[in-house]
């Protein structure tokens, strides 16, 4: 699976339920369990692959529908996980409604995610390159 925007996503975006400015978004690291599907639209479709979980983003930006944010910090992430991929949701308080928007399984030096958490920090850089997160 390539990064992709979650085709229920992309229709809440073009029908203007979403907003990248003023939304909470947050990101969640899966582990390999996690079989991504265009179905998908909620986050407790991928709650039992979770590993980890953000707060708000922050530096949030929109040039010409290129999204980008600041790189998190995922502080003392539990030891023991092999992370395979990250997904971006819209936090609304609840997981049944919390929209994910965005999967990615390869970051910024366009290597496939997978790596195993030892208890210590985990950094999630985004691409420096011209389409930054992702491209509406």
């Amino acid at each position: 699976m390539a990064n992709t925007i979650y085709p229920l996503a992309r229709q809440a975006w073009a029908d203007g339920g979403l907003s990248w400015s003023t939304d909470d978004w947050r990101i969640a690291l899966l582990n390999g369990t996690y079989v991504y599907s265009d179905l998908h639209e909620f986050l407790d479709d991928v709650n039992a692959a979770q590993v980890d979980v953000s707060g708000n983003l922050t530096g949030k930006t929109n040039v010409d529908g290129i999204c980008d944010a600041d790189d998190v910090l995922l502080p003392a992430v539990t030891l023991g996980s092999t992370v395979e991929g990250v997904v971006l949701y819209q936090w609304s308080g609840l997981a049944s409604t919390s929209r994910v928007a965005v999967y990615w399984d390869s970051l910024a030096s366009a290597q496939l995610i997978t790596f195993n958490t030892d208890g210590g920090d985990v950094v999630v850089k985004w691409s420096d390159g011209p389409l930054k997160m992702f491209r509406l």
